[in-house]
């Protein structure tokens, strides 16, 4: 459903609010005290980012949860877990901005700016 219905660029503030309380639930469903609960939660969030329904402001906190169940006591668990961290890594919405020379640059031209800023600082 979330994947069909409730995704796109075109949803409405309803369908956003539906889609968020049902990855809400999914994800409380990751903490659930049955593996098998625990383990299908983690596959249906694994369908969801590679079917790129999963809003990007949720990826951090995925990516936490999935990192949280790699030490599970069920191997089944540990094993959805395994997968859906490399699904988001192929899914990756950022991972074409991921450019060394570009990181590089950047981080040379804020390099500069801390350097006048502690020179401003010292003068001041």
């Amino acid at each position: 459903m979330v994947t069909r219905v409730l995704s796109g660029p075109g949803l409405d503030d309803g369908g956003r609010e539906t889609r968020d309380r049902f990855l809400d639930t999914l994800q409380l469903h990751v903490h659930d005290v049955h593996a098998f609960v625990r383990s299908r939660s983690l596959q249906v969030l694994t369908h969801v980012v590679q079917e790129k329904a999963l809003p990007v402001k949720r990826f951090q906190t995925l990516v936490s949860l999935a990192t949280g169940r790699l030490r599970d006591k069920s191997v089944n668990v540990c094993k959805h877990a395994i997968q859906l961290l490399a699904v988001i890594l192929a899914n990756n919405p950022f991972m074409w901005k991921l450019s060394i020379t570009d990181l590089q640059a950047a981080h040379e031209k804020e390099v500069v700016k801390l350097t006048e800023m502690r020179g401003e600082k010292q003068v001041t």
